[in-house]
């Protein structure tokens, strides 16, 4: 099967290159859509790409910037009055942003917080591998920028994928210290003791969608990476599986392109409650 390599970021449109295994955007993506995917990360309901979008034609954010860090504070602090004068958003779409800003700024993990960086590689499984070994954001800041071989010798983690981790050091040190600045606290992560499952153990799987009965996408990880599974932030030739849910879009289609074995949400959902 002949695969065909994309010649543009699927957030930005922009030009990409090649950064080991990854294909990476060359501009890093425009600010927008660093906080689409900030976001996702969170696992928030109700802040979508809509909403983003009139957030940044309305100059509630500044477009000019390229990295996320730059405008995490104006993300934080905006109220609810700015945003309900929105063309089409109103009082309930701006008090729902508002309350899962809340929630971020509350119970957002360290984890979901590392994640929130979009760093390419630095999915679930492994931000999660690398909390649990060095225990917080400066512990693995100086392990990565003093002693890198100590994480080259950690499950999931090569020599490629070491050196992204380095070439984002600076990103890393913002975040500690813009959080530091804001008064936001990361909560740790839920110690995850995994009982290895013959279906899911050692499996790299990807979560996508929309999953039936409320389950959130960092549940459903939760549960993955319990029975032993690597979870993905994205579809790539070393997927093994793909959860979908429903508007799962892109990745949905790149994993059938790949012949990577899908199931759907609601068979997910099964599974999960026998």
């Amino acid at each position: 099967m002949k695969l065909t390599i994309p010649t543009s970021c699927p957030l930005c449109f922009g030009p990409v290159r090649t950064d080991g295994p990854h294909l990476v955007c060359v501009e890093n993506c425009n600010v927008e859509a660093k906080l689409i995917y900030f976001f996702r990360a969170f696992d928030t309901k109700g802040i979508g790409p809509g909403l983003i979008s009139k957030m940044f034609d309305g100059e509630l954010l500044p477009s000019d910037k390229t990295n996320l860090l730059d405008i995490l504070p104006s993300v934080i602090q905006l109220d609810s009055e700015r945003i309900a004068q929105l063309d089409g958003a109103g009082d309930s779409l701006a008090a729902t942003y508002r309350a899962e800003v809340l929630r971020i700024v509350e119970t957002g993990t360290t984890t979901e917080w590392l994640v929130s960086l979009g760093i390419p590689t630095l999915a679930w499984s492994t931000a999660d591998k690398l909390l649990s070994e060095l225990g917080s954001i400066p512990r693995i800041i100086t392990t990565l920028q003093d002693s890198p071989h100590i994480v080259m010798q950690m499950d999931g983690f090569g020599e490629t994928s070491v050196s992204t981790l380095v070439r984002h050091l600076p990103d890393m040190y913002r975040l500690v210290s813009t959080l530091d600045e804001l008064g936001i606290k990361p909560q740790e992560p839920e110690t995850i003791e995994v009982q290895h499952d013959e279906h899911w153990s050692g499996k790299n799987v990807v979560i996508t969608g929309t999953l039936p009965n409320g389950m959130s996408r960092n549940d459903a990880a939760d549960w993955l990476i319990y029975r032993g599974a690597n979870v993905q932030g994205g579809v790539t030739g070393k997927t093994d599986i793909l959860v979908a849910g429903e508007k799962a879009g892109s990745k949905l289609a790149k994993a059938q392109s790949l012949g990577i074995t899908i199931i759907d949400g609601n068979s997910f959902s099964q599974m999960v409650a026998s």
